[in-house]
């Protein structure tokens, strides 16, 4: 439920009365901002000044870890009555959540005057990255083909600097790229096993945006696929004075077609104390 009510909006209205020559009037302003805030990410409010307001009004806004008491990203701007506009704070990349709470502060000066804290998030996936692999296990010697993109919060494909490393199961560092990047986000890497590398789980580490990071796992290990595969198909179980045993032994190769051959059945009961009994052992041709 967190997560899903990340992706709404928490509402600040301000209303306020001002003292004016000919009495008081009631000012409303009404803005909004997201719930949650990200490293490395821009962080937008938006301010709406109703009609009964006269004259501009600054407001100034920042966000500040309630237990250190930093400021976190600050920003201010000037506003006027008429069509909703917008105030940005650039979250600055390296923020890491050491505070246990992080406040949102609005206040406005000149044709208005208030002052309002909301309480927001802090996540720390700025971005989403996605690490693409053409398998999940390699053989010594062979091509290891990788695709890497990242996806920001609104959907938007991530076109900066990626780092690439290829870790070894001891953690050594046996490829990196650096400054990697391309118009559609998308980077593109190969990586040749030597014919004798380390067996194991191998790590493709990636870290973008300073704090960003992600890993994705492949191992490597010496393995030969099956030639054909056997399936044997039979009920789910057989009735006391059952005379047949009806069933099928499904032989195939890997790419699907029917392989001949011979196959031995044998049908057996299997009792707790005295051991396996067989019933049946029977020859029978495939194809």
């Amino acid at each position: 439920m967190e997560q899903s009510a990340a992706m709404f909006v928490i509402f600040l209205v301000f209303c306020s009365a001002i003292s004016l020559a000919s009495g008081e009037v009631n000012n409303t302003y009404f803005i909004t901002a997201p719930g949650v805030f990200r490293p490395g990410q821009p962080f937008k409010l938006r301010v709406a000044l109703s009609d009964a307001v006269t004259g501009s009004v600054n407001v100034a806004c920042g966000i500040m870890g309630t237990k250190q008491k930093i400021m976190i990203a600050s920003q201010s701007g000037t506003f006027s009555k008429g069509p909703t506009k917008e105030i940005t704070l650039q979250i600055p990349h390296g923020v890491a959540s050491t505070s246990v709470q992080y406040q949102l502060s609005v206040n406005g000066t000149g044709g208005a005057k208030f002052s309002e804290m909301k309480y927001i998030r802090f996540e720390e996936k700025g971005f989403t990255i996605y690490i693409q692999t053409d398998k999940a296990i390699y053989k010594p010697g062979q091509n290891v083909l990788m695709r890497i993109f990242g996806v920001n919060p609104d959907l938007k494909v991530y076109t900066g600097n990626l780092t690439v490393d290829i870790l070894d199961p001891s953690g050594n560092k046996m490829a990196h790229w650096v400054n990697l990047n391309s118009q559609s986000g998308v980077i593109k890497r190969e990586f040749l096993l030597s014919t004798q590398p380390v067996e194991g789980n191998w790590k493709i580490s990636v870290t973008a945006a300073e704090d960003q990071k992600a890993e994705q796992v492949i191992e490597v290990k010496p393995y030969v696929l099956p030639k054909f595969e056997v399936k044997v198909n039979l009920p789910a179980y057989a009735l006391e004075g059952q005379k047949q045993l009806l069933g099928a032994v499904d032989v195939k190769y890997t790419y699907g077609k029917g392989a001949n051959g011979r196959a031995n059945i044998q049908l057996y009961f299997k009792h707790l104390w005295l051991g396996q009994e067989t019933l049946i052992r029977q020859r029978h041709s495939c194809c």
